[in-house]
């Protein structure tokens, strides 16, 4: 295909320009789209008892219109089904995509003004308040005007994901329709069950089943326990394939294989027995350690911590100290993406001088570039790679970290 420019005079830096400008007209152009569409249904509303309105309406083959639900949530405006026409023919779009488009618009600007205004300022992409709009049609007025407030709180931030949106919306159901709430959670867990299918071989057999949600998380950790069990007694097998085996051991405890000695029958019997999903003294997925103890919460509960009187590296070695590691890692402020949290790199590194993270003393009284809690951030693999190897930097402001890429342009992570 021909380009539509010339580009032998572009270097990296302008093409990214260009991108960016590109990115900016094409949200404009979209934000400029819905404003449209909006202006063009209040051209068309429902007044006549003549007027058919656009719905959505499951037709039978055999008996006609089934059922008729509303293209967007309560308190929009209804807008007739031959303006849908016109914008479908006009767009080159289907029905059902007019439908989607014109539902999803009136959605965004009649019971998420928040959110709307955020699109035609350019801050919310289009396509993000029109995702967020799907989720809320179902919604009452004060259900959706509360996911409005919060979410915008969070775009306006630079903070919004659409994982954010589901979250948002069961709040809300339970927080402003707590009858609509209970309603829903005893239809899902009338919809529980176990079911079995025949795999092509005679040697598997599919299992699928829908479990009440406590119930469920006490299972995973059952068999986790058991498939951990299972490996330490020998069984070389996958853990996916151990934690099959835990399955069928829990359907038939008295067909388990015997232990070789009375300690693999404890092991084996007290997992069997008393599964337990939580530990005293720490939550799930966390390390039982001292909080008290610096040396043993970096160290593990069963190696001794640092010694006081042993002297540590000095401070050319540029070793960030315990203290300000901790303080880091609990701080929860990641530079870049929400993976940034396993690194805690240096901000403004000596050249030429070996940089580390593992435990040793911070020396106040060394060369400027040592580690402390003033320059310490959180990075992934991914941004820490960046920033050493492809020539990426950052600095750390009021308003979170400032990154300036190899072509000069910036890019602010807030906090």
């Amino acid at each position: 295909m021909d380009q539509p420019f010339d580009f032998t005079s572009y270097d990296a830096k302008h093409t990214l320009a260009s991108v960016v400008a590109a990115r900016r007209t094409a949200d404009e152009s979209e934000a400029d789209l819905l404003a449209y569409v909006v202006h063009f249904c209040d051209l068309h509303p429902v007044v006549n008892p003549d007027d058919e309105a656009a719905t959505w309406v499951t037709v039978d083959p055999i008996f006609g219109p089934k059922d008729i639900h509303p293209i967007s949530g309560p308190g929009t405006p209804t807008v007739t089904v031959e303006a849908v026409h016109e914008l479908t023919a006009a767009l080159g779009i289907s029905h059902g995509s007019g439908l989607n488009l014109v539902g999803q618009t009136l959605e965004l600007r009649y019971r998420l003004p928040r959110l709307w205004a955020l699109v035609q300022d350019l801050v919310l992409p289009a396509w993000q308040g029109k995702q967020v709009a799907e989720h809320t049609m179902t919604l009452s007025m004060e259900a959706a005007g509360f996911v409005d407030r919060h979410l915008a709180v969070a775009a306006s931030r630079g903070t919004f994901k659409l994982g954010m949106v589901p979250g948002a919306v069961q709040l809300a159901v339970a927080q402003c329709d707590p009858e609509q709430a209970r309603e829903v959670e005893e239809q899902q867990l009338a919809g529980r069950g176990v079911w079995f299918d025949k795999a092509d071989t005679a040697a598997v057999t599919y299992l699928s089943a829908t479990l009440d949600t406590v119930q469920a998380l006490a299972l995973d950790e059952t068999l986790s326990t058991l498939a951990t069990t299972l490996g330490r007694l020998g069984d070389t097998a996958s853990r996916d394939v151990r934690r099959a085996t835990a399955l069928g051991m829990l359907a038939d405890p008295q067909a388990v294989p015997r232990p070789r000695s009375r300690r693999e029958a404890g092991v084996v019997g007290d997992a069997l027995r008393a599964p337990r999903p939580h530990h005293r003294g720490r939550h799930r997925g966390e390390r039982r350690v001292d909080d008290q103890d610096p040396g043993r919460r970096l160290a593990g509960p069963h190696r001794p911590g640092p010694d006081p009187a042993r002297p540590g590296p000095g401070p050319h070695r540029q070793r960030g100290s315990a203290r300000p590691a901790d303080l880091a890692a609990r701080a929860g402020d990641p530079a870049g993406c929400d993976l940034c949290v396993p690194r805690l790199p240096h901000r403004r590194p000596t050249p030429g001088v070996a940089t580390s993270t593992t435990s040793s003393r911070f020396d106040d009284t060394g060369p400027p570039g040592q580690t402390s809690p003033a320059n310490l951030a959180c990075l992934c693999r991914r941004h820490h790679n960046a920033k050493t190897h492809r020539g990426w930097r950052y600095r750390r402001t009021a308003a979170g970290y400032e990154w300036t890429s190899p072509l000069g342009r910036t890019h602010t992570v807030p906090r």
